[in-house]
C-alpha cells in the first residue's frame, strides 16, 4: 500500500512455524501512516486471522514524527488488551533514537537491537 507521504505498508502471512502476520512499514512514520497501519492490523486481527501473532518490521523508517510514537503505543496497548501477541521486530536507527528520546522504550514491545 503506497501513501502520498512516500510510505509503504505491506502485510504477509508467515507459512508454518509461528504463522505470524508479518507487517512492514517503510518511509515516514507519521500520524497518517500509523493510522493506516492500525486500521490494517486491527482489521486482520479482528476479522480475518485467529490468534496469529503480529510482527512489525520498522527497519526501513527514514523519518519519525514524535506524535506517531504515542499513537503506535496506543495501538500496542489495544492489541495487548485483545490478547494479541504483538512485537516490533526491527527498528531503524532513526526510530531507535526517537523512541529513546520520547522515553517509550519500556512501552513499545520490541526486540532489542543486535549487538
Amino acid at each position: 500500500m503506497e501513501h502520498g507521504t512516500g510510505s509503504r505498508l505491506a502485510v504477509d502471512r508467515e507459512p508454518g512455524g509461528e504463522r505470524a502476520l508479518l507487517v512492514s512499514l517503510a518511509g515516514r512514520l507519521d500520524p497518517g501512516t500509523v493510522h493506516q497501519l492500525t486500521k490494517t492490523v486491527m482489521r486482520l486481527v479482528l476479522y480475518e486471522d485467529d490468534d496469529r501473532p503480529v510482527r512489525l518490521d520498522l527497519s526501513d523508517i527514514v523519518h519519525c514524527d514524535p506524535d506517531s510514537l504515542y499513537i503506535l503505543q496506543g495501538t500496542a496497548a489495544v492489541l495487548d488488551a485483545l490478547g494479541t501477541d504483538f512485537t516490533i521486530t526491527h527498528l531503524s536507527t532513526a526510530l531507535h533514537t526517537a523512541i529513546d528520546t520520547a522515553g517509550l522504550r519500556a512501552w513499545l514491545p520490541h526486540q532489542p537491537p543486535p549487538p
